[in-house]
């Protein structure tokens, strides 16, 4: 339409997006070299409206991916793109920071990106080429794809059923079977994974959970009340962050809680910033306004207290202060579960609908060994699960709103959740002098009309001292003199 960009403009985002994810990937290597087990693989995920027409959005972008891969790009529009993307990231008093923060951006790296680098971090080859496609016997679906003279994937489509996809597809994509039969999808968490590029429709997220992504491109995604929904969702989901395994903090506060020790984080406090932001593009401009405005809406709502209304009481400085520490727990919360009664435990929320359709789902299905392949369940787990239809109270809060319809997406966020291992407490611990507790220096509100409630408390307690003082000065005064109403 009218209101869309171009068909360069188009091509732009797509490479803007591209050299966005080689900087990333190059930043992420660096701060692995100083410690293997920090953050993630940054990953680029695009969402679009429609996924099986002859037009399809995802059919649109990948074909722009193939023209990439084959070099099909002109230089100046490349150049171009990374002298748009600097100005974005420098020059936009639009961005989105917490606490007045900026992004801290290496321009020199960003401006030396060649296109062999695009390919190389991004594509995972070496030299350009055909993309080819591979499936999965076991899987429809998954699509993988890599270039034909390379050995490892880069990318991967997850929608409800690929058979559909291949039709309008161009014949010059060869496409073969993989050998391989696990799903690539379920590998996408795991620090080993070859796959840099994730696309999908709205509804391939759902039931997913992952710290990867660092890129969300939104292609004709549109303004109505339900694309805004799925909007906030979604990138809800790309703000994942976790520099160490279970701790979902910014390094400074794991820092500040003395979870990060001084030196790992004086050798990559000044690389974390880029990786620990979400980058939004999209091919709609009247879309990407409307994200921005409901973002600012949400922030509206909002209101912050820092550390200047508070004080430490001086009075209780000598005694020693106490925090829980945890560990994770020896079982999975479905053999803590199994082996419990205790109430507190978290049950699985789930809409009345769909636990029926579960459990017909495996009252159809006889074999345990085709659920177990297919959805890569421990045998425990399968066992606890089939159980807890007996015991539904036990394990499960049923309600009625928003029914998902799909047993495959259920299963798996079922798994997931009675496979967790939870965390247990294990002992207090004295924090020690210069151990500070910074919990209190920024409290955040949902509505600001609680902030000036919060406040009043907060000038009540600190003004004991001094009523404490005056009820004990007119007590003498009663007890020496006695004190009259005049």
């Amino acid at each position: 339409s009218k209101s869309d960009f171009s068909e360069i403009e188009k091509q732009k985002i797509v490479l803007k997006a591209l050299i966005l994810l080689t900087y990333l990937r190059i930043v992420a290597n660096r701060i692995k070299e100083k410690d293997r087990n920090l953050y993630h693989l940054p990953l680029l995920i695009t969402l679009v409206n429609s996924v099986n027409v002859d037009d399809a959005d995802l059919k649109l972008f990948f074909k722009e991916l193939a023209k990439i891969a084959e070099n099909e790009v002109d230089e100046e529009i490349f150049n171009q793109s990374k002298e748009e993307l600097i100005e974005l990231l420098f020059k936009n008093d639009n961005l989105i920071f917490p606490n007045g923060d900026r992004l801290k951006i290496d321009e020199d790296l960003i401006i030396n990106i060649s296109y062999m680098d695009v390919l190389e971090m991004v594509y995972n080859s070496k030299s350009t080429g055909n993309i080819e496609v591979l499936t999965i016997p076991k899987s429809k679906q998954e699509i993988i794809f890599r270039i034909k003279k390379s050995d490892r994937p880069f990318a991967l489509i997850k929608i409800g059923d690929i058979s559909n996809w291949f039709k309008g597809l161009s014949n010059n994509y060869e496409i073969f079977e993989s050998f391989d039969n696990e799903s690539i999808f379920r590998q996408i968490n795991r620090d080993d994974s070859d796959i840099n590029i994730l696309m999908g429709s709205r509804a391939f997220y759902e039931g997913w959970d992952s710290n990867r992504p660092n890129i969300i491109l939104y292609i004709n995604i549109g303004v109505s009340s339900q694309a805004k929904k799925f909007i906030l969702q979604s990138v809800g989901r790309g703000v994942r962050i976790e520099p160490i395994k279970n701790e979902r903090k910014r390094l400074e506060n794991l820092f500040k809680a003395n979870k990060v020790d001084k030196e790992n984080y004086e050798k990559i406090k000044d690389l974390v910033s880029p990786i620990e932001t979400l980058y939004i593009f999209g091919t709609k401009p009247e879309f990407l306004t409307e994200t921005i405005n409901s973002l600012r809406e949400i922030s509206k709502t909002e209101g912050e207290i820092i550390g200047k209304y508070f004080e430490i009481n001086e009075s209780i400085e000598n005694y020693p202060l106490l925090v829980p520490v945890y560990k994770l727990a020896e079982n999975t919360l479905a053999e803590k579960l199994d082996n419990s009664d205790n109430s507190s435990i978290k049950k699985y929320y789930i809409n009345e609908k769909d636990l029926s359709l579960i459990k017909d789902y495996f009252n159809y299905i006889q074999d345990d060994r085709i659920l177990i392949v297919n959805y890569d369940i421990q045998p425990k787990i399968l066992n606890f699960i089939k159980n807890s239809f007996n015991r539904i109270d036990n394990y499960y809060s049923l309600n009625k709103k928003g029914n998902i319809n799909r047993f495959d997406l259920l299963l798996t966020s079922i798994v997931n959740h009675f496979s967790i291992i939870p965390q247990e407490f294990e002992k207090f611990e004295k924090v020690e002098r210069g151990k500070f507790i910074v919990h209190f220096e920024k409290i955040k509100f949902s509505k600001l009309e609680k902030i000036e409630e919060f406040l009043e408390i907060i000038e009540e307690i600190k003004n004991i001292k001094s009523r404490e003082k005056k009820i004990r000065s007119l007590q003498n005064k009663l007890l020496k003199e006695g004190i009259y109403d005049k």
